[in-house]
C-alpha cells in the first residue's frame, strides 16, 4: 500500500473516531438531560406533597389560641400544658436561646398532640382527604428541628420516605412513605422527552448513513489497492506467455517448423482474448453492469478448450501444480463463447491453485448427459465452508480466514463464472467432499 493509501486510511480512521465520539457525547447529553428533567419533575412534585403533608399536620396541631407566658415562665407553661399521664422534665426544654416566635410554635404543636393524640391510622385519614396515600405510617421519637423527606428510586416507581415534627418538646414525629409510579412523573414532562428521543433518533439515524459511507469509503480505498495488485497478478501471466510467444516468432530457425508456428500464433491470440475478455468482465462486475456483456455464441469442442486452458495454466515458482483431465467422451461439441468459457474454467483452476498447499492436485473431469455438458474441478487444497459457499459468489466476497496481502484477489472470480454460465442457462454449485474443493459447470450443450 503507498504512501497516499496509507494516508487516506488514517483520514478515515480519523472520521470514523470522531464521529463515533461525537455520537455518544450527544446521546449521553440528550440521555442526561432527559434524567435531570425526570429528577426536577420528581423533586417538585415532591415537595409540592411534602408542603401538603406538613400543612395538614400543622393544621391539627396549631391551635387557634394559646396562652404564652415570658421565657421565665417556660415552667409555668409547661405545667398547664401538661397532664398528670404525660410529665415533661423541665430541662428538656431550653429556654435561653429559642425566639419567641419558634417557642410558641414548639409549645403549639405539643398543645395540639396531647389535646388530639391522634394515631397512624387517624392521620392516614386526613392525609387523603388531601390526596396524600401514605403507607408505613408510624409515630417515632426524633429529635427534629425541621420537617424533611428521602427519596429513592426504582425502574417503575418514585418513594418519598417524609419526617414530619408533630411534638418537638417530645421530639415525637409523624414518619411514612409515598409513593408514585414513573408513569405518572413522566405525563408531565412527556413532550420534552418526545423531543429529546426524536433528536436521539435522528442522530442515530445520521451516525448509521455516516458508518456506512465511512465504511464503503474504506471498502473502495480497499478495493483500489487490490485492483492494482490484482490486475499485476492477472495479467502478469498472459504477458510473460505473450513475451515467450514473441521469443519464439524472433527464431528464424524455429520459424521453419510450421506446426509449431501456427500453435504459437493459436495461443498468442487465444490469450490476447482472454485477456482482453478478462478485463471487460471485470469492468462490467466493478460497474455492476455484468447483463450487457455480449456473447459470441460458437461451436466448439470443450475437451479441447479445457486441454488449451491446462497447457497455458500459470505454475506459481512456489508451488508444485499437477492438473489431469478425464474426458467422458473423445468429443464434446457445445454452443457457448469459447473465450468467456476458457476464463470460467481458468478461474476454477486459478482458484484451486491460489488456495491450496505448495503442492495440490487438480483434476477436471467433463461428461454429458442428453441436453447438458459438466465440467467439474477436483482439487485437494484448502476447500470452502459450509457457511460460505453461498457467499463466496458473490461479488467482492473473499473468505476472512486469508490474508488479503498474501493471497491477491478482488472476489470476483466465483462471481464472475456465475454470471457468465447463467447468461448461457446453466449453474454452477459447489459439490460436498470431505477435503478440498470441487465445483461442477452445468451447461446446455446447444
Amino acid at each position: 500500500m503507498n504512501n497516499d493509501s496509507k494516508f487516506n486510511t488514517h483520514i478515515i480512521n480519523m472520521v470514523w473516531f470522531l464521529s463515533i465520539t461525537s455520537m455518544l457525547l450527544l446521546v449521553a447529553f440528550q440521555a442526561w438531560h432527559i434524567y435531570s428533567m425526570f429528577v426536577a419533575e420528581t423533586t417538585r412534585q415532591f415537595n409540592q406533597k411534602m408542603n401538603v403533608i406538613s400543612q395538614a399536620v400543622s393544621n391539627i396541631h396549631t391551635p387557634k389560641a394559646v396562652y404564652i407566658g415570658s421565657a421565665d415562665d417556660a415552667d409555668n407553661i409547661i405545667s398547664k400544658l401538661s397532664t398528670p399521664t404525660s410529665k415533661i422534665a423541665t430541662d428538656t426544654l431550653y429556654i435561653d436561646n429559642i425566639p419567641p416566635e419558634q417557642l410558641y410554635t414548639m409549645i403549639s404543636r405539643m398543645s395540639g398532640d396531647i389535646k388530639n393524640s391522634l394515631s397512624p391510622v387517624k392521620y392516614d385519614s386526613i392525609l387523603a382527604t388531601h390526596d396524600i396515600y401514605a403507607t408505613d405510617l408510624s409515630i417515632q421519637q426524633e429529635d427534629l428541628h425541621e420537617d424533611y423527606y428521602t427519596s429513592s428510586y426504582s425502574w417503575h416507581q418514585c418513594r418519598m420516605h417524609f419526617h414530619v415534627i408533630i411534638n418537638p418538646i417530645l421530639k415525637k414525629s409523624l414518619t411514612g412513605t409515598v409513593t408514585t409510579k414513573v408513569d405518572d412523573m413522566l405525563v408531565n414532562i412527556r413532550y420534552p422527552i418526545i423531543l429529546s428521543l426524536l433528536v436521539i433518533f435522528v442522530l442515530t439515524i445520521c451516525f448509521c448513513y455516516t458508518i456506512k459511507t465511512i465504511k464503503w469509503q474504506m471498502k473502495i480505498n480497499e478495493m483500489r489497492s487490490n485492483i492494482i495488485i490484482t490486475m499485476i497478478h492477472e495479467l502478469r501471466r498472459p504477458l510473460q506467455s505473450l513475451k515467450t510467444f514473441i521469443s519464439f516468432l524472433r527464431n528464424k530457425e524455429m520459424r521453419t517448423d510450421e506446426q509449431m508456428t501456427q500453435q504459437v500464433i493459436d495461443d498468442s491470440t487465444f490469450e490476447l482474448d482472454n485477456m482482453s475478455a478478462y478485463l471487460a468482465s471485470t469492468r462490467e462486475m466493478a460497474c455492476g453492469n455484468m447483463e450487457s456483456t455480449p456473447l459470441n455464441i460458437s461451436l466448439f469442442d470443450i475437451n479441447q478448450l479445457v486441454t488449451n486452458v491446462v497447457r497455458l495454466a500459470n505454475e506459481p515458482p512456489n508451488k508444485h501444480v499437477m492438473i489431469k483431465t478425464c474426458f467422458s467422451q473423445d468429443e464434446i461439441m457445445v454452443n457457448a463463447d469459447q473465450v468467456h468459457m476458457a476464463n470460467c474454467i481458468r478461474n476454477l483452476v486459478e482458484n484451486s491453485i491460489k488456495y491450496s498447499n505448495d503442492t495440490v492436485n487438480i483434476d477436471i473431469n467433463t461428461a454429458t448427459d442428453d441436453k447438458h455438458c459438466f465440467i467439474t474441478v477436483i482439487d485437494d487444497g484448502w476447500g470452502i465452508l459450509a457457511n460460505e459457499r453461498n457467499l463466496v459468489f458473490e461479488p467482492f466476497t473473499r473468505s476472512p480466514r486469508f490474508n488479503r496481502s498474501e493471497i491477491p484477489g478482488l472476489g470476483l472470480g466465483l462471481n464472475y463464472v456465475r454470471n457468465i454460465i447463467q447468461m448461457h442457462g446453466g449453474s454452477v454449485c459447489i459439490n460436498n467432499v470431505t477435503t478440498g474443493t470441487s465445483i461442477t459447470i452445468k451447461i446446455p450443450l446447444t
